[in-house]
């Protein structure tokens, strides 16, 4: 095993500074290994065996969703907003 000397050097001055020893000649090769190429995404096909998942929200801050099958149009409406709302008054002290 060899032996290393560290010694402090002036790092304003670079010609002070430490020289890397050089790469050893037999450095081995890095292998390279390519991800595999994905499959084509399917097109077509029947709509009823995917499923779709949504999770929305209406103007007023509703959630709706639900899931079904991916056949156009889906069955999703907004529910409505309600025509008012109430704030409860405060008890009084």
């Amino acid at each position: 095993m060899e032996e290393h000397a560290f010694r402090c050097y002036d790092t304003c001055n670079p010609a002070l500074s430490p020289v890397p020893p050089a790469c050893p000649s037999t450095t081995a090769r890095a292998i390279v290994t390519r991800p595999p190429v994905p499959t084509s995404r399917q097109t077509g096909g029947d709509c009823r065996t995917r499923t779709v998942c949504v999770d929305a929200v209406n103007a007023c801050g509703q959630k709706y969703g639900g899931c079904f099958a991916d056949c156009k149009p889906w069955p999703l409406s907004p529910p409505p907003c309600p025509a008012s709302t109430s704030t409860p008054r405060p008890a009084a002290t």
